[in-house]
Formats: C-alpha cells, structure tokens, sequence
C-alpha cells in the first residue's frame, strides 16, 4: 500500500517533506474528480480526538480516519482531504493519473 500526504508537521517526522512545499495557490487540474475520490475512499480505520490544521494557528478540522482506495493500493489520512481541498496540496502525479484512469 502506498501512502499519499505524508508531511514532516503532521507526521511530526523529519523524514517527511515539508507541507509549506506541497500547498499551491491556484486548484490543479482535475481536482474536483481526485477531491471526490478522496473523498469517496472506504474508510478503514478511525482514531478519537482531532486532526489540528497545521497551516492555520492549528485549528480543529476533523476526527481522525484513515482511507484507502476500492483497489488497496493507495491510502491517506482524513486530513490530506482537508489539505487537498482548502490548500491545493500537491498530491504524487502517480496518484492523480491512478485516479484519473479509475475515474473513465
């Protein structure tokens, strides 16, 4: 399973690239078909508390979940969907084409 939106500040893990690279100021091409998905992913795994913006004074955005595809080969955090649609956070162009194939 490959994981998508993984960043150094949620993760708390250097290892991760920085989400302030990844956040783009005009929506991708496409976005409304890879917003849906994302949405749309069978959840898999819920956690209590919350998932805090990371980008906004850590403000309350949602409950925290993990998703993965019908296929199982990708998976995310509940937040990369916050990310995805309030930032345009650039996904892997492997995903999107994934998608976009899914999506004929």
């Amino acid at each position: 399973m490959i994981w998508i939106g993984e960043f150094k500040e949620t993760y708390n893990d250097d290892k991760y690239p920085s989400i302030h690279d990844a956040v783009r100021d005009k929506a991708p091409k496409h976005k409304e078909k890879v917003l849906a998905y994302l949405k749309g992913g069978k959840p898999v795994a819920y956690a209590p508390g919350y998932f805090y913006d990371v980008l906004n004074d850590n403000a309350v955005i949602m409950h925290p979940a993990c998703y993965e595809d019908p296929d199982g080969v990708y998976a995310w955090r509940s937040d990369v969907i916050h990310y995805y649609e309030k930032y345009n956070i650039e996904l892997p162009a492997d995903f999107v084409a994934y998608v976009l194939k899914k999506s004929k």
